[in-house]
């Protein structure tokens, strides 16, 4: 409560300057982090040459197609089930 000591301390007001500060030391301490992550990132494939890189990313489409051919090929067995449960009258026809 204001004005409740011979000071005429403001308890309400500290306690807000108080919450901002530390949110304000908060925000410049996660600003530094993700600059420096950031900067991480940008430097991290400066270890490799040209050649490497090629290879990293062919290999990366690889595994995407895999994955693609993979998703492709459960789908295919899941509507082949779904007929066959259809036909058999376990599942209901759509």
């Amino acid at each position: 409560m204001a004005g409740d000591s011979h000071t005429n301390f403001n308890g309400g007001a500290f306690n807000a300057c108080a919450a901002c500060g530390a949110l304000s030391l908060a925000g410049a301490f996660v600003g530094a982090l993700q600059a420096a992550a950031e900067r991480n990132t940008a430097n991290q494939w400066a270890h490799y040459n040209r050649d490497q890189v090629e290879k990293f990313l062919n290999f990366s489409e690889l595994l995407r197609e895999h994955a693609v051919r993979r998703a492709e090929r459960a789908e295919a067995e899941l509507d082949a089930l779904n007929r066959l449960l259809k036909r058999a009258g376990v599942l209901a026809r759509r």
